[in-house]
């Protein structure tokens, strides 16, 4: 995975993992897996260089680690701590407020949806 279509990568998992059927979502889990831990390490090196440190990248790459986070580990909450925490990060900053508010719609209507746990 290039780290330039990282976002994209991720948008496309998001939509199949949510469109496959509950049986195929474990296959799926160890693509997600690597690829939260892509955005998050891309996020942290954006963060970390002075060219990069102001990036909205950062956040997208935040939001997007939060959201594949929450489908490969829900329901196990302790799992998600750390990308939620990236993403909730940013309830005080009034102009990334968008991030929080989106990752929060996104996150009730998996939840909502009913999904059960992938080693079920």
């Amino acid at each position: 995975m290039t780290d330039d279509r990282l976002e994209d990568q991720a948008h496309d998992f998001i939509s199949r993992f949510a469109a496959a059927p509950p049986s195929e979502r474990a296959s799926m889990a160890d693509e997600g897996s690597v690829l939260k831990s892509l955005l998050t390490g891309l996020a942290m090196d954006l963060g970390h260089n002075k060219a990069t440190e102001f990036s909205p990248r950062i956040k997208d790459c935040q939001l997007l680690a939060a959201k594949v986070a929450l489908l490969i580990h829900w329901p196990d909450e302790e799992a998600l701590t750390y990308a939620e925490r990236a993403v909730f990060y940013y309830r005080s900053q009034e102009s990334a407020r968008w991030l929080v508010d989106d990752y929060v719609a996104f996150r009730e209507a998996w939840v909502d949806a009913g999904v059960v746990r992938l080693d079920q």
